[in-house]
């Protein structure tokens, strides 16, 4: 009989209720983080690269920060290697600079919490 690899079965017994505390996948032979369910959100908007909708995408970002700011920990913006820890302020200044640039390329920014408590969390 073969047997059942640990994450197989741990993915069988998870509740999506419960999603900040039981999706996380923990190596009981290292006893750290190896693996962490996430999300990620790709928006596309229909003529995003016009002015009048990239100030729109910017109000969204508006709101989606000022609903999150206490839950978010890390940013991180185009083309950058590392995460910066969560400054209000910065963000926002990046997202409008970029956005009110002109630039008609993709934006790209990739908002995340890490729990410092976890000091094996690969999240970061």
């Amino acid at each position: 009989m073969t047997e059942v690899p640990d994450y197989i079965r741990w993915q069988t017994q998870r509740d999506p209720s419960q999603i900040e505390t039981q999706l996380v996948y923990r190596s009981k032979k290292l006893n750290k983080i190896v693996s962490r369910v996430g999300g990620m959100i790709s928006l596309y908007f229909l003529d995003g690269h016009r002015p009048d909708r990239r100030q729109n995408i910017l109000c969204i970002l508006e709101e989606y920060i000022e609903l999150f700011e206490k839950k978010i920990t890390h940013f991180k913006e185009a083309g950058s290697r590392s995460y910066k820890k969560m400054n209000p302020t910065e963000l926002r200044k990046y997202c409008s600079k970029f956005i009110n640039s002109g630039n008609t390329e993709d934006f790209y920014c990739s908002i995340i919490n890490f729990d410092s408590r976890e000091e094996d969390d690969p999240s970061l």
